[in-house]
């Protein structure tokens, strides 16, 4: 992997130990901006954008969005989460990590109503959490948490779709059964 870090433009001497020490901080924020590019020290300056939703209540909401399935909501909330990260912040990769876990435990959350065994659900969040403690940039931590929240959503849909179908089955096997009993009602 190959990342460089620019500063701005040293006009002298002087502001050439500023210089390097900019660039440094710029190519620290490979963590937050990726790795294999150049990263310039303006590129340090952004901005989180709108009112962040607490985190209690991003992890709430983020549980909510995963048990009904809704995958594109819960991405954009884990992505919220993450706008709040600073380039030049030293502690923006244990930021990241938090973040992540809380997103694998909401991801947890959501499979104890599954039809998962606990032990299947207790070592698929030990390999998520596992996997999360590895990456160390922003855009792949994105990208495996995208992963495992289209993987969870898709399995409560699933789950959803075949409960649904199980309790039509049952209605249609009742009145079947009782077609001809003269109580049956839609009651």
């Amino acid at each position: 992997h190959v990342s460089i870090g620019i500063s701005a433009v040293a006009t002298s001497l002087e502001s050439l130990s500023e210089a390097y020490r900019e660039a440094g901080r710029a190519l620290a924020a490979q963590t937050v901006l990726g790795r294999n590019r150049v990263i310039r020290s303006e590129d340090l300056t952004r901005v989180p954008e709108g009112t962040p939703v607490a985190q209690a209540d991003r992890m709430s909401l983020l549980s909510k969005y995963l048990r009904a399935g809704l995958s594109a909501k819960a991405t954009a909330l884990m992505e919220e989460g993450f706008a709040t990260l600073m380039p030049a912040d030293g502690q923006c990769l244990a930021v990241m990590r938090r973040e992540a876990l809380n997103v694998v435990l909401a991801c947890e959350q959501a499979h104890q109503m599954d039809s998962m065994e606990p032990g299947e659900i207790q070592a698929e969040t030990s390999r998520a959490i596992e996997h999360t403690l590895v990456i160390d940039n922003l855009p792949e931590m994105r990208q495996y948490l995208s992963q495992l929240i289209e993987k969870v959503s898709t399995r409560k849909a699933q789950d959803k779709k075949t409960s649904s179908g199980q309790l039509v089955g049952e209605v249609l096997a009742y009145i079947t059964a009782h077609l001809s009993d003269a109580t049956l009602s839609l009651a």
